[in-house]
């Protein structure tokens, strides 16, 4: 893990992680750039009830994840200088950054940080362009459960963040927005069956876990019942159930490689 120093605790590292995230947001505020989280440190900001939770399934924070739309790539490069933190391209090169995602560390506070822009390609692509404004820290919370569920080979870290976020909020236009899933995984068969595997997966797993109570593993597998359905209700076009026909005999997803830190 990435740390301030020998001495510092997990708990420490993550007030330090949450503050210098926090900064970077506020600073892209200022400056008219929606600069929102992703990853572990927006389901920490979105799920204060159940976040604790982390602790328990022994999660480790490592960086700070953010998106923003290409078209600031600019005035983000000049926010992170003006924080401390190294996004030149000569860092970028040794570490492999995509095109489309600025990296930077912090030289002194020994902090990583990704910036995606307009979009996350991974195992299946989230578009986030239009949809950062409405939100003031975080990417919302739709994308958050797409963010996770979209990772073809999901490992824990991940089933616990979908976990804690479907316990955490309802279901709907004001929590967790299930048409608004519905209608994405709509028009891509691949990213429907990949979440719809995932969601599965969870429910089988939830027995796994001794923080869970019987009434926090009713309410998340009710809630994924839900999503199943308004997934499986959702029209689809002829493009979707064209590739639906060959299945998996082809792959679905992008191959995706983590980048070396």
């Amino acid at each position: 893990m990435t740390n301030l120093g020998n001495q510092t605790s997990e708990s420490e590292f993550r007030e330090k992680l949450l503050q210098h995230a926090y900064e970077l947001v506020e600073a892209g505020n200022a400056r008219n750039v929606p600069l929102r989280l992703l990853g572990a440190l927006a389901f920490i900001n979105r799920c204060p009830t159940y976040s604790h939770w982390h602790e328990s399934f022994g999660r480790v924070l490592t960086d700070i994840d953010l998106v923003t739309y290409g078209k600031h790539r600019d005035k983000v490069h000049d926010i992170l200088a003006s924080k401390g933190f190294d996004s030149s391209h000569l860092l970028a090169l040794s570490l492999g950054a995509p095109d489309d995602r600025i990296i930077a560390e912090h030289p002194e506070k020994k902090i990583h940080v990704d910036v995606f822009l307009d979009k996350l390609r991974m195992c299946h692509e989230i578009d986030f362009r239009g949809r950062l404004e409405g939100e003031n820290l975080t990417i919302p919370l739709p994308e958050m459960f797409l963010e996770k569920t979209q990772i073809v080979k999901i490992n824990e870290k991940d089933i616990n963040d979908v976990i804690i976020l479907l316990r955490e909020h309802s279901l709907g236009e004001s929590g967790v927005d299930i048409k608004r899933i519905a209608r994405v995984l709509s028009s891509d068969w691949g990213f429907y069956h990949t979440v719809e595997k995932n969601l599965q997966t969870i429910r089988e797993r939830l027995g796994n876990y001794d923080v869970l109570t019987a009434e926090d593993r009713s309410d998340v597998d009710n809630k994924i019942q839900s999503i199943l359905t308004v997934m499986q209700d959702q029209p689809k076009g002829m493009k979707w159930k064209m590739r639906a026909k060959i299945g998996e005999s082809k792959v679905w997803y992008n191959e995706v490689e983590e980048s070396g830190r």
